[in-house]
Order: C-alpha cells, then sequence, then structure tokens
C-alpha cells in the first residue's frame, strides 16, 4: 500500500479532496493500492502508519496557504521515520517544498530578468512549460528521455543542491523543477503530474516507477 497524503499549504478544503482525489487515482491506473492518510497530529499515529505501507506520496496545491509550525514540524518528523526506514517517498507540488525544507536546502542569487512566469493561468491539467531532466537522475531513468512538459503553480526559485540532495531537473530559465536524495529513493517534484495523466500521458511512467521502488522495498 502506498500511503497518500494532501492539502500542504492549501487555503481550501476542495483543493486538499481535488488533490487526494487525483493522487489516489494515479497510483490505482498505476497498479498501486492508496491509502488516504486523515489528518494527524500525533507522531506515535504518524509512525504507526508509515509501519504498515511501502512508499510515501504527498502532493499538495500552491493556493496560498502556509503549514503551522507544528504541521511542518509533524510532517519533518514523517520524513525523517520514513527516510530511515528506507520508505520511497515522492513528493508532488507544494510538498516539495517541505521536503526541501527538511533537507534545509537553500535558494542561489538569481537575477530577476532570468525569470519567467511560473503560476500558469490555464487549468492545472495542462502542460505550461518544459523542463530539462538531469542526466542520470531518477526521472530521465525511469522516463527514458531529457525532457518533459509539466504544468507550474510556484514560485520561481533556484534551490541548491546539498549533502542531502541534488537538482534532478530545471526550467529553462534555471528554476529548479525536481530534486532527489543522495541516499535512498526520495523524489520531489514541483509540479502536481496528478492532474496530468490524459494531457501528458508519460507523466504515468513516474507513478509506475514509483510504485516499483515500492514494490522493491517491501520485499
Amino acid at each position: 500500500m502506498l500511503m497518500v497524503s494532501a492539502g500542504f499549504g492549501s487555503s481550501r478544503l476542495v483543493a486538499e479532496e481535488e488533490v487526494l482525489s487525483a493522487c489516489s487515482r494515479a497510483v490505482w491506473k498505476a497498479g498501486g493500492v492508496p491509502l488516504l492518510l486523515p489528518p494527524l497530529n500525533d507522531e506515535k499515529l504518524m509512525a504507526a502508519t508509515l509501519e504498515r505501507v511501502s512508499g510515501w506520496l504527498m502532493s499538495g496545491l500552491y493556493e496560498g496557504g502556509e503549514e503551522k509550525a507544528g504541521d511542518e514540524a509533524l510532517i519533518h518528523f514523517g520524513l525523517q521515520h520514513a527516510m530511515k526506514r528506507g520508505i520511497p517517498i515522492l513528493a508532488c507540488g507544494r510538498a516539495c517544498a517541505l521536503l526541501a525544507s527538511f533537507w534545509k536546502m537553500t535558494a542561489a542569487r538569481r537575477t530577476p530578468a532570468a525569470r519567467f512566469e511560473h503560476r500558469q493561468a490555464l487549468p492545472k491539467n495542462q502542460p505550461f512549460h518544459p523542463i530539462a531532466l538531469q542526466k542520470g537522475s531518477w526521472l530521465e531513468v525511469c522516463l527514458g528521455f531529457g525532457q518533459l512538459m509539466v504544468n507550474s503553480m510556484h514560485e520561481p526559485e533556484h534551490w541548491q543542491g546539498n549533502e542531502h540532495a541534488a537538482i534532478a531537473a530545471t526550467a529553462l530559465d534555471g528554476t529548479t523543477e525536481a530534486i532527489e536524495g543522495r541516499k535512498g529513493k526520495v523524489i520531489g517534484l514541483r509540479w502536481n503530474p496528478e492532474f496530468l495523466l490524459e494531457s501528458v500521458p508519460c507523466q504515468a511512467l513516474i507513478f509506475r516507477n514509483f510504485i516499483s521502488l515500492a514494490r522493491q522495498h517491501r520485499r
């Protein structure tokens, strides 16, 4: 089973439900069994749930909300517990920023002229701009090519890799679009692939390969 949690940073309950529904559908279509995570405020419950799953899919929309300090601390606890157990993690959208925060990734200095708009006016089920995948990254290996069209609802930030994580994909202006852990299979995507399964069908490969990682962990 894959634990599915959503709603990070969302200011609307309907957005959380929309993400949970899309993620569950993506996992199911890729051959996995989604376990929807209810709101938790207890570390013991978080740890007990993680003991029963083979992977963790986190997702959220950039809807103008921010995590409370206690919520972020609990998420960081869950990430630490999951990584110690070697549980594969896929963090999409807003959840990717939480993953970067956990890894203490910092933003590099950027020139404003190098940026372009990253908050699309199009519906989130439509791709907005291309990204370049780093050669040898998990994304590049599982997709089999070096570029991908994604949706975009985040700020144009350029993160720096460190001892915990590497940059796995960038936009044409250098904005960070994906990160992955240097130890274990932990991947962060700044877009929301769960909404692109019909308009960009190859996005389904992300979920299929992630489920393969989860199955390997369970063996």
